[in-house]
């Protein structure tokens, strides 16, 4: 996969391989995926566009709209026999009906054969070859045929196949349902039937299997109608570039191309057949920029939103609605607590105005308040986190990423999802933790005190909020990995409960039903990076002023090693592969990681009056970090961008199956296509692309 170019054309991202096949709208649109395999002369041959010239007459001309010179006396003889073969046809107009058919049989071949005499003419005195280094016929193709005539394969233009696919997911639909109406009418004696109205309320009724069955014919023509279409006219800014060595794929990916602004197209690795995401292709510069201005906002707006400030206050609700006690301890600290002093300290409690109060939420005489006080304070913020980090964030997550149409492979989105779910992980779930458990806590010293104690009270009680932490972290090693254990993705969720539900409503499933229910899933990689990241970062930064961390960091990780092994080896299958792109992301978060480690123990040697050792801390570690990183990007990093030309040169050549870039709807009979199949992550209900495109 390495010896492809990805290149913008006129001013749009686009991606570039070759020499440029284009076929021909007039005939099967099936017939560009065996014009992909042939030589580039074999391949131009089979490509002229036909168009109507004056006189109703058909003139053959090349892909700029040019009509050949008539000088040349085949290419004449040529031109007037189809001609001659117009006038002929409008001779026999007259007709009767049935002679009129044959004879427009007739006519039709030989017109064709005419076209491709004209053709073999055209391809025998290097005229079609010609095209090739012209730039009326395609610039990418005749850039990239000068610049590397021994080394350059073909050009495909990326077509916009949207409409084919959603025909498929229609036309996959109505198979499912035709199965599903079968399967009943095996344990049925009567056909079933159903109402065509919303949700089968309303509307006639007609016969379930008969009317599925021909809405397929139906769609199934559609489908092929629609590739003819997309073939004609669904032409993107988009190319991709084929060519025989490693070595030129590597100079062109890593070279400026055009002086100037590059205004015709810009050159960029391509990512594998099996990588590629299709939909990003789509859209041009300009629809590009207005989609990265509607969605950056809405992907800040997630990312801000305070889901840990609400459950690190949840976790301090004690100290806010029950009585406060102002502790002083024999060396004149004052602390608060909410379950009394301890016997040596003095209790101030007297001197504290509470702001609020609950007293039956705070009564010790009852179980249930005592139950409530411990379900409140203790399961329910990590349970919250949990739910929002695992079904609400990573689909929305996806979905802008994909919306805003920067990501041309799928793991350009996992390496964009795994940097945004940790930048909010460690600024809503560890920021804002650690904010609303001191703020829950200090809320009354806060109206006591007034807003200039604020700083000295923040710096004083933030160690507390390790126990928000302390639990989550508990929570996910104790509760989510066993359960991941026994449930490892949603289609096994979703086994169970319509295995039962159907058993108890004595429904049969389909065999198309049973396989969705065994059908694998892939991993969220984006997703679990992320959360993997938050663990590190929580163990790390409170592994000093909370010192069971981490030891419950280390049983999180041994236990999630366990899990991931058995489930990468026989429960998960790869959507694609990246060859080890996610590694410089993880790396650097890492390191980020490790200034905030440093950081956290600057700040507990400024609380223990040990300024010096802390000022080194705060100045030294980031800057030690940054120039590390910098070492690390210019040493390693730079190699994963673009193969280095060294072991491109080493490379064998090789001739890459242009057919691997053909995708899934416009191959014939939807070879490889499935409802899922340009999702980045498979078997998870993400929403269909076509919701943002």
């Amino acid at each position: 996969g390495g010896n492809r170019n990805v290149g913008r054309q006129a001013g749009n991202v686009g991606w570039d391989t070759g020499t440029t096949v284009v076929a021909n709208p007039l005939a099967d649109p099936m017939r560009s995926r065996d014009l992909l395999q042939q030589p580039d002369h074999t391949s131009c041959f089979h490509n002229s566009v036909f168009q109507e010239g004056p006189g109703d007459a058909v003139v053959p001309t090349d892909k700029a709209g040019h009509t050949p010179s008539s000088s040349d006396p085949a290419t004449s003889a040529s031109i007037a026999k189809i001609t001659a073969l117009e006038k002929e046809k409008e001779a026999a107009g007259g007709s009767s009906h049935g002679s009129g058919r044959a004879a427009g049989q007739e006519w039709a071949s030989e017109r064709a054969k005419a076209r491709w005499d004209f053709l073999r003419t055209a391809v025998f005195d290097g005229r079609v070859r010609a095209l090739l280094l012209s730039a009326d016929y395609s610039v990418v193709t005749a850039t990239f045929a000068r610049l590397f005539p021994q080394d350059f394969d073909r050009a495909l233009p990326v077509f916009n196949h949207n409409k084919v696919d959603q025909l498929l997911i229609r036309l996959d639909y109505h198979h499912a349902m035709y199965s599903k109406a079968y399967t009943k009418h095996k344990r049925m004696t009567k056909r079933p039937r159903h109402r065509l109205g919303c949700c089968g309320l309303y509307g006639r009724k007609v016969d379930s299997m008969a009317y599925h069955l021909q809405r397929v014919h139906e769609l199934e023509e559609a489908v092929k109608e629609a590739r003819k279409e997309t073939v004609a006219e669904g032409r993107t800014p988009s190319w991709i570039v084929l060519f025989k060595t490693q070595q030129a794929a590597a100079i062109a990916s890593q070279s400026v191309i055009l002086a100037e602004d590059n205004h015709e197209f810009t050159v960029h690795p391509a990512p594998g057949p099996e990588e590629v995401n299709w939909q990003a292709l789509n859209f041009s510069y300009k629809q590009r920029t207005l989609r990265s201005i509607i969605v950056q906002p809405l992907l800040l707006l997630l990312i801000a939103f305070p889901i840990g400030l609400f459950s690190g206050a949840l976790m301090q609700l004690d100290f806010l609605f029950c009585p406060v006690h102002r502790c002083e301890a024999p060396d004149g600290t004052i602390r608060l607590s909410n379950t009394g002093c301890e016997p040596n300290d003095v209790d101030l409690s007297n001197d504290v105005e509470q702001a609020f109060k609950w007293e039956w939420y705070c009564a010790d005489k009852h179980f249930f308040t005592q139950y409530l006080s411990k379900l409140i304070t203790g399961w329910i913020p990590s349970l919250l986190v949990t739910l929002w980090q695992v079904l609400v964030l990573p689909v929305t997550m996806i979905v802008l990423v994909q919306a805003s149409g920067s990501c041309v492979s799928l793991s350009q989105v996992d390496e964009k999802v795994a940097t945004y779910i940790f930048w909010h992980n460690a600024g809503q779930v560890f920021l804002g933790g650690m904010l609303g458990s001191a703020f829950a806590q200090q809320i009354n010293q806060f109206f006591e005190a007034g807003p200039a104690a604020a700083v000295d009270i923040l710096g004083t009680y933030l160690p507390a909020s390790s126990n928000f932490f302390l639990t989550y972290l508990l929570f996910r090693t104790l509760v989510l990995v066993p359960f991941r254990m026994m449930i490892p993705h949603l289609a096994v969720r979703m086994y169970i409960f319509r295995r039962w539900l159907f058993r108890c409503s004595r429904a049969a499933l389909s065999p198309r039903e049973k396989a969705f229910l065994y059908t694998p899933t892939s991993v969220r990689m984006g997703f679990e990076v992320g959360m993997a990241l938050l663990v590190f970062l929580v163990v790390m930064s409170f592994s000093v002023v909370a010192p069971i961390m981490p030891v419950v960091g280390v049983g999180y990780m041994c236990a999630s090693w366990v899990l991931w092994r058995h489930a990468v080896l026989y429960i998960y299958v790869r959507k694609y592969e990246s060859g080890g792109l996610m590694w410089p992301i993880i790396f650097k978060i890492m390191l980020f990681i490790y200034c905030i480690f440093g950081i956290f123990v600057a700040c507990v040697f400024a609380v223990k009056r040990a300024y010096v050792q802390a000022l080194l801390l705060l100045f030294l570690v980031p800057i030690f970090l940054y120039k590390f990183n910098a070492y690390a990007y210019y040493r390693f990093a730079r190699s994963t961008l673009h193969v280095p030309l060294r072991l491109a040169n080493g490379a064998p050549p090789a001739q890459l199956d242009a057919r691997c870039y053909i995708p899934p709807p416009m191959n014939e009979h939807s070879m490889g296509w499935h409802p899922e199949w340009m999702k980045p992550w498979t078997g998870w209900n993400i929403p269909s692309a076509y919701c943002v495109t």
